[in-house]
């Protein structure tokens, strides 16, 4: 039974001011959907992944589903209505145990801090205002890793295709694979750059649903990344990863943009294994809030053995709030 759903809509401020290729960002803008004060759901939006949906709409639809829901038995819900409501019901309806440990990515900033002993998994961000100093910057990293370490090169949809094709030919091809060089409707440019080059794309921003999982397919893709917030659902997210690893891709799982709530999902969702490489739930890493269900210890995510809140969300945070139910 649904007997108390609680929505807000947060402002959560970063640790420090994180860079993408298409902007630099400060802070999450975050709907929280809560039921029965454990059970969650969260939606953050960011320019680039999500430029057609508005934060205030996300909120007000949460809202108007609240106030119909509220008192009804799970059975009754829609099970093809999405959003963070849509995830924490069903979240409350699904038996999915909690995993003991995932293998996250670790990102390196330009500063190499984060390289550690070992073979690990890396990821860098590239795409940004200095195309000249990407190209020094992944040289370093290449020569400075493990042999055995792998890793992601990531441009956030900031090359065009002459410029893909300089990088490659600057760096090689010994990593893993480059994310979403372009923009979102380029398809053809990938096609093109593996082609000329050999390297392997992983399709990122572009990836919200089955067909553009079967684009990635057909413009010689080898990865693609499955986001929960993009996909609204639990099962959904599922589905993608399962349908994308039959039609031959390798499926990561994990959104680098979001708060614990869904990286904690995310985590369960990689533990059903659809999918064996290793994860990029760490977007709860960037708040000032510390997560309360999970930490990272070396290039893995541990959980706290909370199932899912209480939540305890500092005030000064909550931008709005609306309670249904006892």
């Amino acid at each position: 039974m649904i007997e108390k759903i609680d929505v807000f809509k947060l402002a959560i401020p970063l640790k420090k001011p994180y860079i993408l290729s298409y902007g630099e960002i400060d802070h999450f803008d975050t709907v929280i959907a809560v039921v029965n004060n454990k059970y969650a759901g969260a939606f953050t939006s960011l320019k680039g992944y999500f430029d057609n949906i508005n934060i205030d709409d996300v909120y007000n639809e949460a809202n108007r589903k609240s106030a119909f829901l509220v008192g009804k038995k799970i059975t009754d819900c829609n099970s093809n209505f999405l959003g963070p409501l849509a995830i924490a019901i069903e979240r409350m309806s699904l038996n999915l145990k909690i995993p003991k440990e995932v293998p996250v990515i670790k990102i390196i900033n330009r500063d190499f801090s984060e390289i550690l002993k070992g073979d690990f998994n890396y990821k860098i961000k590239v795409g940004l205002k200095d195309f000249e100093n990407d190209i020094l910057f992944a040289k370093a990293i290449i020569n400075k890793i493990s042999p055995k370490s792998k890793l992601r090169i990531d441009a956030n949809q900031g090359f065009d295709l002459k410029k893909a094709l300089r990088f490659i030919s600057e760096i090689g091809t010994n990593f893993e694979y480059l994310e979403q060089p372009f923009p979102i409707e380029k398809w053809e440019y990938n096609k093109e750059l593996i082609k000329k080059t050999g390297v392997k794309i992983m399709i990122d921003e572009a990836a919200v649903d089955i067909e553009s999982i079967r684009k990635a397919k057909e413009c010689g893709a080898s990865f693609i990344k499955i986001k929960l917030a993009k996909f609204g659902s639990i099962h959904k997210a599922i589905e993608a990863m399962k349908f994308a690893e039959e039609a031959g891709l390798k499926a990561i799982i994990g959104n680098g943009v979001d708060v614990d709530t869904s990286n904690y999902l995310e985590s369960i969702i990689w533990q059903q294994g659809a999918t064996k490489m290793v994860g990029e739930m760490n977007g709860f890493l960037k708040p000032e809030m510390e997560s309360k269900k999970m930490y990272l210890k070396d290039s893995f995510i541990h959980f706290t053995g909370a199932e899912e809140l209480a939540l305890h969300i500092p005030k000064e945070i909550i931008k709005e709030k609306n309670s249904y139910g006892k």
